[in-house]
């Protein structure tokens, strides 16, 4: 099957495969550090690339292990790089590339963004402080005068006192393991002093702070998971303070939850990340997002649910943007129950209600028919595929081992939502569909398509009579006395580029297989009547101003 592309880049790769991939020598923005597997920046800047005009740029994020640091280093300094985030524990070793430094930066003796300045060279920035200062906005005015107390001497903790001196805090208290250790950030603003794990509870009670700030790794996910600075006897100094921890993965970190317990205000660090990518985003384009409102929902759902993206997502119209999401297994979470005869149920998130309010959606019965829908609710008459030119309409479609196919048009708005099991394939509903983009003016090779993890060639186990209906290519002979395999990823790849569509505008992950993968995705195969459904959501946002 020659015609058949690679799939989905991956949006996270170690550095030996990176400068392998062709997306290395082209335009890109990075995050790097040694780890950044967990990272949310390629998911929350993304759509944000994809929005800008006449642009694709990739944002991937690349570990770096600390013996090849030099050797990257050197690589950048020449490379294609627009941008690049910087996380730790190369902050401070990063500085050295940096040929100019931004007053943040200097101050901090740390950066977090590098710019890829007219003439070739990188300046260096620390956008972190913008970050605290967004993440606080709501308690801002309990701040002015209060007192700190921040877990972490590393170069987090220096930027976050640099927005506590900006938000007016008197007097901050950092907690080190090593004092004896030089820490360079010194203050005119705001009285600074430090003390070490064992010390700062006393201290803590004498001057009674109204914030905790943790600014270590402990409590994230996959590398201190379940630990926190504060240990179980000390929580009672937390008692009605407001608490924030730098770290997002996890949402709910043990600190937060202490906060929580001791009735505080608990405050997470997605919207640190938000408020610095906004910075970085800005310094590197000389715009700020969008609409930073509909970040937060954005990534409040990512923290929330296990969320994939098609890579085109927040990919620019004329007058808005396409926006899609598909929901996974997410804990047993079973999407059904969030439908209902007139739209949205209680039972929706209310950030996918902010992002999404009206939502079309229908029955789904295996077979090729599609419905043209302008209005929220469920479609007139059962089927497996909508479309629409509707602005501000999302289209639903439900799958448990089934393909979700998402199509969209950057030129006329158009996009459809398929449900195409091994009936629907067979009987044609992408092509069926593709038939119904032509007629509407759509240039099938412009055309942008998603298929959603499905049921894999590996497990997907027929009957001879329905393999039969596949065409042999797609078809792997059974062994051993076991029935044929189809492969109805490859099968609806075919369809689509055989009707024109450009392959590599096919986003999908040719290794994701809901059958071998449970406990992500459901599958009817592997639960039967248990299994419930996934969902897959489109809508073109309409924008008040012209962007083409």
């Amino acid at each position: 099957m020659k015609f058949l592309h690679k799939g989905t880049s991956p949006q996270h790769v170690h550095l030996p495969e990176f400068l392998k991939d062709p997306r290395a020598s082209r335009p890109h923005v990075l995050v790097v550090g040694e780890d950044v597997s967990y990272s949310r920046s390629p998911s929350l800047q993304q759509p944000h690339w994809n929005g800008l005009e006449g642009e694709h740029v990739p944002y991937i994020a690349v570990s770096v292990p600390k013996q090849e640091i030099e050797s990257f280093k050197e690589w950048l300094k020449t490379s294609s790089t627009l941008g690049c985030n910087i996380t730790i524990p190369y902050k401070k070793e990063m500085m050295s590339v940096a040929t100019t430094l931004s007053s943040e930066a200097q101050r901090l003796g740390v950066l977090n963004t590098l710019r890829r300045e007219p003439d070739g060279q990188l300046s260096g920035h620390n956008t972190d402080p913008k970050g605290v200062i967004y993440a606080l906005r709501e308690v801002k005015e309990r701040l002015v005068g209060t007192h700190a107390v921040i877990f972490g001497g590393g170069g987090a903790s220096s930027s976050i006192c640099l927005a506590l001196e900006q938000l007016g805090v008197q007097k901050i208290l950092v907690v080190r393991r090593d004092v004896s250790v030089p820490w360079s950030f010194s203050s005119e603003q705001c009285d600074i002093e430090q003390l070490g794990y064992e010390d700062w509870v006393e201290w803590a009670k004498r001057h009674q702070p109204g914030l905790f700030v943790n600014a270590t790794p402990l409590g994230l996910k996959g590398h201190y998971e379940g630990i926190s600075p504060v240990k179980e006897h000390e929580t009672s100094v937390l008692q009605g303070a407001i608490g924030f921890d730098a770290i997002y993965t996890p949402v709910n970190t043990p600190f937060l939850s202490q906060i929580r317990a001791q009735g505080g205000t608990p405050i997470g660090g997605m919207d640190m990340l938000i408020g610095q990518a906004n910075a970085s985003f800005e310094l590197w384009t000389g715009t700020p997002f969008e609409d930073v409102t509909r970040v937060e929902h954005r990534m409040a759902l990512h923290s929330d649910w296990d969320i994939i993206e098609p890579q085109w997502n927040g990919l620019q119209l004329p007058h808005g943007v396409i926006e899609s999401q598909f929901f996974t297994r997410n804990t047993s979470l079973d999407t059904r129950v969030w439908l209902t005869e007139e739209g949205w149920s209680k039972e929706v998130p209310s950030a996918l209600k902010a992002l999404h309010p009206n939502v079309a959606w229908c029955d789904q019965v295996h077979g090729s028919d599609l419905s043209n829908v302008s209005t929220a609710g469920k479609a007139p008459r059962s089927c497996d595929g909508l479309w629409t030119r509707e602005p501000n309409l999302t289209l639903a479609i439900r799958v448990a081992d089934c393909v979700a196919i998402l199509l969209a048009d950057p030129h006329t708005g158009w996009i459809a939502a398929l449900h195409a099991g091994w009936r629907g394939a067979i009987a044609g509903i992408l092509p069926n569909a593709l038939a119904i983009a032509v007629e509407q003016g759509v240039k099938i090779e412009s055309l942008r398509g998603w298929l959603s993890p499905c049921i894999g060639a590996a497990k997907f186990e027929v009957g001879p009579e329905v393999a039969a209906s596949f065409p042999a290519q797609f078809v792997s002979e059974p062994k051993q006395g076991g029935n044929p395999h189809v492969d109805l990823k490859a099968f609806l790849v075919h369809q689509a580029v055989e009707a024109g569509c450009n392959e590599a505008q096919l986003d999908l992950d040719w290794s994701a297989c809901t059958r071998t993968d449970p406990t992500r995705y459901w599958s009817y195969r592997a639960m039967g009547e248990k299994a419930g459904r996934m969902m897959a959501l489109i809508q073109t946002r309409e924008t008040s101003q012209e962007r083409l």
